[in-house]
């Protein structure tokens, strides 16, 4: 391929994906808490999910690399599940927010815990928009079932220049789609 036909070729697709052009949206409800579909856009600064991938079963035939392997299963290959980072603001709202959401997830203690992950865990979504080089969306992941579980422990330094406070979180989810969005 020559320069030019490179060009016309990443021109043809409307440009490359920026790796810092990205929005996350969070929707729940819980019988004690809730966020609505797009109420709030989390203004995240990083994210990272494990690869996908397909359990294989050997047929107990030979070949080259693998050898001969039949796939059975979507596999999500990540120990740390949907990891997100965000500032912390001064009012310590997006904290809060995950705080609370993590506390909903406990449950009352009056109903099972299959019961209560139908009724609030299983209802969680994250909305990961990925962004064009103007702001338009051009790609949207879908994360089904998805609720915090974790939030890694904070760091607080008082040497110079150390940046501003953020937290990471550790989402759990049961499966994800991507979505191409027009424009």
């Amino acid at each position: 391929m020559t320069p030019q036909q490179i060009i016309d070729l990443i021109s043809g697709k409307n440009g490359i994906q920026r790796k810092n052009k990205f929005s996350v949206e969070f929707f729940a409800t819980c019988p004690t808490f809730s966020i609505e579909s797009g109420a709030r856009i989390l203004p995240a600064i990083y994210m990272n999910f494990g690869q996908k991938g397909m359990e294989l079963t050997p047929d107990r035939l030979t070949g080259p690399g693998l050898g001969r392997n039949i796939p059975t299963n979507v596999t999500y290959e990540s120990s740390s599940g949907l990891l997100i980072r965000f500032p912390i603001e001064q009012n310590w709202y997006n904290y809060n927010l995950i705080q609370n959401w993590l506390n909903a997830l406990s449950g009352t203690g009056t109903v099972t815990a299959a019961q209560y992950y139908d009724s609030c865990a299983k209802t969680g979504k994250v909305f990961i928009t990925a962004e064009t080089y103007n702001g338009s969306p051009a790609c949207r992941f879908e994360f089904f079932e998805a609720f915090p579980v974790s939030i890694l422990p904070l760091e607080f330094n008082s040497e110079p220049d150390t940046g501003n406070a953020t937290f990471d979180v550790i989402f759990n989810f049961r499966k994800y789609t991507v979505t191409q969005i027009q424009n």
